[in-house]
Formats: structure tokens, C-alpha cells, sequence
């Protein structure tokens, strides 16, 4: 599976920044950097868990938005708005295998983007 987020910006979506190695590191170093005017401290960490990517808060300081929220960990589903310091992206899967995603596991996490929704 991989992340591809989609910067959003003035001129509309951009070319999407691929991750298929986890966890990953955001902004990310070196050739993998995402962008450059984040501090090394807004440091962020995405994982893959059962087909579904995560988004950790590494400085535990909520400089990271879902979908304008604040958060330390959320769940990050297609269609998300995520936001790193001044940059906005859109998530979107790109899955590598034929299988398609068992809908109860879209229906396991959405608790957590929605807590209104009942199991």
C-alpha cells in the first residue's frame, strides 16, 4: 500500500509525494523531504496499520490538522485534508494488491474521525 498526499495550494492540487516505506517521517530528510520550512521539531511519524495509515504527532504539540482538527493521532482516510505546518495536503491510497479493502475496516476507524457514529 501507499500514501500519496496531494499538496494543495494556490494554483490547486499539486503533484503528489509518494510514501511507500513505513513508518515515515514527515517532513521527511535529505532527497524525501516534503517540504523545507518546517522545523526539524514538527517532526511527524504516518504509519500503516491493517491497510489504514495513521498520522502521529511526534512533538505531541497538535501542530498537525485533520480535516482542520488538531491532532496527536488520528486516522488518515482518502479524501482527508492534512495540514503540516503551513501546508495542506490530500490523502489518497494507492493500493498495490488486488484485493479489495474490507468495509468493516472503514467502519472500525470512521469512530474515530466521527465519534457521533455507533459501531
Amino acid at each position: 500500500m501507499r500514501l500519496r498526499l496531494f499538496p494543495v495550494g494556490p494554483d490547486g492540487v499539486g503533484v503528489p509525494a509518494i510514501l511507500d516505506q513505513f513508518p515515515a517521517q514527515v517532513p521527511g530528510h535529505g532527497s524525501r523531504r516534503l517540504f523545507d520550512d518546517c522545523s526539524e521539531q514538527d517532526a511527524f511519524m504516518i504509519e500503516e496499520v491493517d491497510d489504514t495509515f495513521f498520522i502521529v504527532d511526534a512533538d505531541g504539540l497538535e501542530s498537525a490538522r485533520v480535516n482542520g482538527q488538531p491532532t496527536r493521532l488520528s486516522a488518515l482516510l482518502p479524501g482527508d485534508r492534512v495540514c503540516f505546518a503551513n501546508h495542506e495536503f490530500i490523502v489518497s491510497y494507492e493500493r498495490l494488491s488486488q484485493t479489495p479493502p474490507r468495509p468493516e475496516l472503514f467502519q472500525k476507524y470512521r469512530q474515530y474521525l466521527d465519534p457521533g457514529v455507533a459501531n
